[in-house]
């Protein structure tokens, strides 16, 4: 025991004995707030003779050159993307309620936020987005490009092995070397300098919206040798002509036994071998007419107004003429 001041007093105390020699009694003492004893730890060295990594809680390791200088590299047991909740990793389960905010994964709260890939991304099966449409950003990150899918049942879609571009239904575009089954066009087609032909049309829809057999031009095109196969109409009774003046028609051939028809039948001038015949559906006593009439703006009494001639070959092979009807 030994004695310890208290106000003018000393009360008895503790000892302890040395642990050096067994025998050496050591004062011994404690905090005057928490009552505990204080211990002087004394200080000291130590060898570690070799290290290593036990694999728990998802992590494992490897160790070299563990009983000199030892070099720690950690890994995981774990594939995919990690999980932690404090104490240990595991593999992260995608589809269960996760949402990505930013940077934060959390499994509360309603999807929102970036999902950041790598530049080069391979995802396999099918990708589902639940609200039926698909953005895409374009480079400066200005603006979205959104894909809508509004069917109503399973559809596949396959893209062409070429590069291409994908034709808007709103955008002008220039279609090459492409074959349309049965299509429909609502509007005029225009012929520019490069499209020089229609090589097959059954149909066109003319500028009144009926069916027709017509192809319809805008602005004087120039047709090179066409080919009709049945007929060239006007769009009404008496409604176009043959040339205009001053752009008039050079020559008009007619195969061997053509009719030129005047008023659907009321007089036609038909040919036949060697022959051209005047017909007349004339029901009066006139029968068929043919007119001479000279339009002089100063006739003369001595002027013929009308001169038929016929003419023949000699037997020198000279035109000649062998009589006339004049008045």
């Amino acid at each position: 025991m030994a004695d310890a001041k208290r106000d003018s007093n000393f009360v008895p105390t503790l000892l302890a004995v040395s642990s050096v020699d067994g025998v050496t009694p050591v004062v011994v003492y404690a905090n005057p707030t928490t009552h505990r004893l204080l211990v002087d730890l004394p200080g000291g060295t130590g060898t570690v003779t070799s290290v290593s990594v036990v694999s728990a809680n998802g992590f494992a390791g490897t160790v070299a050159t563990a009983t000199s200088t030892p070099a720690i590299t950690l890994s995981t047991t774990v594939n995919g993307i990690l999980y932690g909740n404090g104490t240990s990793v595991s593999a992260l389960t995608i589809g269960s309620g996760l949402q990505l905010v930013g940077t934060t994964l959390s499994t509360t709260g309603a999807a929102s936020g970036d999902m950041i890939l790598a530049s080069a991304q391979t995802n396999t099966g099918v990708k589902t987005f639940l609200d039926g449409t698909m953005a895409l950003r374009n480079v400066a990150n200005t603006f979205s490009s959104v894909f809508t899918n509004t069917n109503t049942a399973a559809r596949t879609y396959t893209l062409q092995d070429s590069s291409d571009t994908l034709v808007g239904r709103d955008t002008t575009d220039t279609l090459t070397n492409k074959t349309l089954i049965s299509p429909k066009i609502n509007e005029n087609v225009v012929l520019t300098t490069t499209a020089t032909k229609l090589n097959y049309l059954t149909s066109a829809t003319g500028t009144t919206g009926t069916t027709s057999t017509n192809v319809v031009f805008s602005t004087s095109p120039a047709l090179t040798t066409p080919t009709v196969v049945t007929s060239i109409n006007p769009s009404a009774n008496d409604g176009a002509s043959l040339g205009v003046s001053g752009t008039a028609w050079a020559d008009l051939f007619l195969a061997s036994g053509g009719v030129i028809n005047w008023n659907a039948g009321d007089t036609t001038l038909t040919h036949s071998a060697d022959t051209l015949t005047q017909t007349s559906v004339n029901a009066g006593a006139t029968g068929a007419v043919y007119e001479l009439y000279q339009n002089s703006a100063s006739p003369a009494a001595s002027d013929a107004v009308g001169v038929i001639k016929f003419f023949g070959n000699d037997s020198g092979a000279a035109k000649q003429e062998y009589g006339r009807i004049s008045g």
